[in-house]
């Protein structure tokens, strides 16, 4: 991949290549912000940090705070088991958002739409809006549903919404993707019941299909 410049191309074709060139050279900066309670979301953030930075990228985690992770864990065991790195990760703040070139969006499907915690967190940055703040940047999807019928998809274009109304731009899924295990709408994983269906090398595959078209 690069870019060549040859004689009598124009400015904004020479601007074009370098910021093409830069891109191939540097890499970009990926911010990968997710919720989860019983630590799934949180293992397929750690797939998008992995599979970035095996691209050459950037990467940063955080998480939206939630207390819920306390009240459960006795009732689900599960939750014990990533309890502790979830925990390691930095809870988000504004500023995170700033210096970045792809956003990556995690929630849990709740009711068919994203997560309260997660809506509360963006109804709070209202000055990321106003001030264009994430405008232009690149947007990547991903969500935990209990089953097919659960409404993931929804949850999904949710996302998309929230991230276009900021300004993002939702990195497109080629029809040739979705035969791979990427949702026209992002990364969909099916928990089950019991949220105990973890991740698979599947699921990684989708990942680096979707991030090595960047």
């Amino acid at each position: 991949m690069g870019c060549e410049v040859k004689e009598g191309m124009g400015y904004n074709q020479v601007i074009a290549c370098f910021l093409f060139f830069s891109k191939d050279v540097m890499g970009l900066k990926f911010l990968i912000l997710f919720h989860t309670v019983t630590g799934n979301n949180y293992l397929i953030g750690k797939l998008f940090a992995e599979v970035a930075e095996e691209n050459g990228h950037e990467v940063i985690m955080r998480r939206i705070e939630d207390d819920t992770i306390e009240v459960l864990r006795a009732t689900y065991p599960i939750i014990n088991e990533y309890y502790d790195a979830i925990k390691e990760v930095k809870s988000i703040e504004k500023s995170d958002l700033d210096d970045q070139d792809v956003i990556v969006l995690g929630s849990p499907t709740y009711y068919g739409s994203i997560s309260g915690k997660m809506k509360s967190f963006f109804d709070s940055a209202v000055d990321l809006w106003s001030n264009n703040t994430l405008y232009q940047k690149k947007l990547m999807t991903f969500t935990t549903v209990g089953d097919i019928n659960g409404g993931g998809e929804m949850c999904l274009k949710s996302l998309i919404t929230l991230g276009q109304h900021m300004g993002m731009s939702f990195v497109p899924v080629s029809p040739s993707m979705t035969a791979q295990g990427v949702s026209s709408y992002g990364i969909k994983h099916f928990v089950g019941s019991l949220a105990d269906k973890r991740p698979t090398k599947a699921l990684k595959t989708a990942i680096e299909s979707w991030i090595g078209s960047l």
